[in-house]
């Protein structure tokens, strides 16, 4: 669980990112730091309601199954925090994506393998502009 490096210019739209799997969340971590963002990691869903609670983010790129609390368990928690306006691009394996991106009441939703540039048009469709 972290943020990036010049991750306190508060100008920075702030991405939390949210998947168990380091290799994905390093990869996207790079590019969106890259693009400008100032991005929060978390490996679940426990972890990124404790991020998104002390730090509200801009737009959350979640993916949908994880360990301890998935994507459902994050988005029922944010309601709670005040926080359901906050964008969700869906970014999973999970295969009735479109269904459970609906249920979820996601922004965008992007299968898992996908090119970073597609996950960064969705970004920027949600993400306020500035």
């Amino acid at each position: 669980m972290g943020s990036v490096p010049g991750g306190d210019d508060m100008a920075m739209p702030t991405v939390l990112l949210v998947d168990d799997d380091a290799q994905i969340r390093g990869a996207v971590r790079d590019l969106l730091v890259a693009e400008g963002h100032r991005v929060l990691t978390a490996r679940n869903g426990v972890e990124a309601h404790a991020l998104a609670e002390a730090h509200p983010p801009s737009a959350i790129v979640l993916d949908l199954l994880m360990p301890v609390a998935g994507g459902w368990d994050l988005v029922s928690r944010l309601r709670e925090l005040g926080l359901e306006d906050v964008p969700v691009i869906l970014f999973s394996g999970s295969a009735d994506l479109e269904n459970e991106a609906r249920r979820i009441g996601a922004a965008r939703w992007l299968r898992k393998p996908c090119p970073f540039d597609r996950l960064l048009g969705a970004l920027r469709e949600v993400l306020p502009r500035s």
